[in-house]
């Protein structure tokens, strides 16, 4: 069996290629097949095939001869011209269309806890329009929902404690969120992808805890060793800005939109249920410290 993986020098995707080569044989597709990233999975293992979610063509060739696709990627920082409209949303659907052009048996999709047709941030509303796509498809798909990352956001405010002794807070810092581990959700989608019983299912992983964003620092400076500088941008501030300079910059905008949804919004989760089903040990926060710390 060939797996592609659709975003596999991302975070998640680091993880998911050494984890999916104990089983099969892994293709990733890449824009930059000379990326360092890229060259170590290739040391690992990997074919690299060059492919870009802005260009069909590149997907059609990618998707050839595959029996499984895993799809990752994603627009979200908005970046020399990868954005949430031309990868998360134009980008999966022609992938999707490669897919089953090529007669790929099995699609795992990692999507965001909380996706939906009417969330204020335009990735949580691709990624929900992706799900349908996939649901209305002849394809044997499954969705993996996921809590944010705790190496992406939980850093954004921890990285800074260890680095400089001070972080800036985007709204109250109050209101409790699950975080996961990347690995976490890169181990749990190789399973699905070979787990007969998660066809045409929504699974949902988080980690094991639930912190403020507050809290988050507190473990931060514990691990540092010292008190830190924290400061607060207003939530009010930051709905003038959504509404303001967000609507121009979009990038900034869409980071903004999710900084309130995070202060304000329900993000509480219990794994309990998915790990009944998939058992596996989830890690901790503290880990991911521990392991920002040593690098």
């Amino acid at each position: 069996m060939t797996m592609l993986i659709v975003g596999g020098t991302s975070r998640v995707g680091q993880v998911l290629v050494p984890a999916a080569l104990a089983t099969s044989a892994v293709r990733v597709a890449t824009r930059d097949p000379q990326s360092a990233t890229a060259r170590k999975l290739v040391d690992a293992g990997a074919q690299i095939v060059t492919a870009d979610l802005r260009d069909a063509a590149s997907l059609q060739s990618a998707c050839a001869g595959v029996e499984t696709v895993v799809a990752s990627a994603h627009g979200f920082p908005g970046t020399k011209g990868n954005d949430v409209q031309s990868v998360d949303l134009a980008g999966h659907r022609s992938l999707i269309k490669a897919a089953v052009a090529s007669g790929v048996k099995r699609f795992v999709y990692i999507s965001a806890r909380g996706a939906g047709p009417d969330v204020p941030v335009d990735l949580f509303r691709a990624k929900w329009a992706i799900e349908q796509d996939l649901a209305a498809s002849s394809l044997a798909w499954t969705v993996l929902r996921a809590s944010p990352f705790m190496e992406f956001w939980a850093a954004l405010v921890g990285r800074p404690i260890l680095d400089r002794g001070r972080t800036t807070v985007f709204g109250r810092g109050t209101n409790p969120i699950n975080f996961v581990s990347a690995g976490d959700v890169a181990r749990l989608a190789v399973r699905l992808a070979d787990d007969p019983g998660a066809v045409n299912q929504i699974v949902e992983i988080g980690g094991p805890e639930n912190f403020t964003m507050l809290e988050v620092i507190a473990r931060f400076e514990r691990a540092a060793g010292r008190k830190a500088r924290v400061r607060h941008v207003p939530l009010a501030v930051m709905r003038v800005m959504h509404n303001t300079v967000g609507r121009v910059i979009k990038p900034l905008g869409r980071q903004i939109g999710a900084g309130i949804l995070m202060d304000t919004a329900p993000m509480t989760f219990d794994p309990a249920p998915t790990l009944m089903r998939w058992p596996m040990d989830l890690t901790t926060l503290d880990m991911v410290i521990a392991r920002a710390m040593a690098r």
